[in-house]
């Protein structure tokens, strides 16, 4: 998970970090008592400090064995559009990242809204960020898709509304969907943060 890779990757940063001020320290003391040889091994030893790595794969060993295991670990999942799902060979693969690009004001983010409501029912769990427009609005946009009514009548059956969602979610018993504002300047860094917090306080894996 997220969580554990964060840990081990701190895990490894400390050890390099301590690792090369100990080494530092060594060539100190032997620089002030003139033995100045091997000092460039000593540094080189500490940076060699990590963790057991991921050597991969050897392709011609086992073949049967890393391609089922890349179909387990790949598996696909529709985004609910059956055209869309026939030009993806059955929808996107988990792990992937995907790339919504066009020009301004084309659609980008009703669609990704609308793969994140298919993906909730579901049962997945989706986290939706949204840096520009307001979560509450994000929301009333998947209303109209999730309820079938006009985004510009929502304002006049809130009630009718309201309720249907709540009947969708005590019948057909959907996923998580969050919808999130992200400070605008954020990093990638800041995201993976936020998925870390939900993780620890919620128990789910987006």
């Amino acid at each position: 998970t997220n969580i554990h890779k964060s840990i081990l990757d701190t895990v490894e940063r400390f050890c390099q970090q301590r690792a090369l001020e100990l080494a530092v320290i060594e060539c100190a003391d032997r620089v002030n008592k003139g033995q100045g040889q091997g000092i460039d091994a000593i540094v080189k030893e500490a940076q060699k400090v990590s963790l057991q790595k991921d050597f991969g794969i050897n392709f011609w060993e086992n073949p049967k064995e890393w391609l089922g295991a890349l179909e387990s670990e790949q598996g696909t999942v529709s985004t609910g559009w059956t055209s869309l799902d026939d030009l993806l060979n059955g929808g996107f693969c988990w792990g992937e990242l995907e790339y919504f690009v066009a020009p301004a004001n084309m659609g980008k983010s009703l669609a990704m809204q609308n793969i994140g409501l298919n993906w909730s029912r579901l049962g997945n769990v989706v986290l939706f960020f949204t840096l520009e427009m307001d979560m509450k609005l994000v929301g009333k946009r998947i209303a109209a898709m999730a309820t079938g009514k006009p985004y510009r009548t929502i304002k006049f059956n809130i009630d009718e509304i309201a309720e249907a969602i709540v009947y969708e979610r005590m019948d057909k018993k959907p996923g998580v969907f969050q919808l999130i504002n992200i400070k605008q300047g954020c990093t990638a860094l800041d995201i993976e943060a936020y998925i870390q917090d939900f993780e620890l306080k919620t128990n789910l894996i987006p």
